[in-house]
């Protein structure tokens, strides 16, 4: 993977410390998205960052989106890196 497909594939937009800082002054609330599409069946330690982060800005108001899509869960990974799926799972069956 090239370095500018490291640094914009799946980003909408990156701000800098000081951009977002001047936004918050602002007093604009922001809508934060993260999403998630679980490759294995566990959470560990490492999520508890992201949740506390998105946590201390719902507390000032923001919108917090943060979506778990199911379809690499339901289907299988396509890459074949996480052998603990069924990649023969109907996706319309629950």
């Amino acid at each position: 993977m090239e370095i500018q497909e490291l640094l914009t594939r799946g980003i909408e937009e990156i701000y800098t410390k000081k951009e977002l800082e001047n936004w918050l002054k602002s007093g604009k609330k922001l809508k934060i998205y993260v999403g998630a599409d679980p490759s294995g069946p566990m959470l560990h330690l490492g999520h508890a960052i992201i949740f506390r982060k998105l946590r201390d800005f719902q507390k000032q108001g923001h919108k917090i989106i943060f979506l778990i899509g199911d379809f690499t869960g339901t289907i299988g990974d396509p890459t074949d890196s996480q052998t603990t799926h069924d990649k023969g799972a109907s996706f319309g069956k629950r």
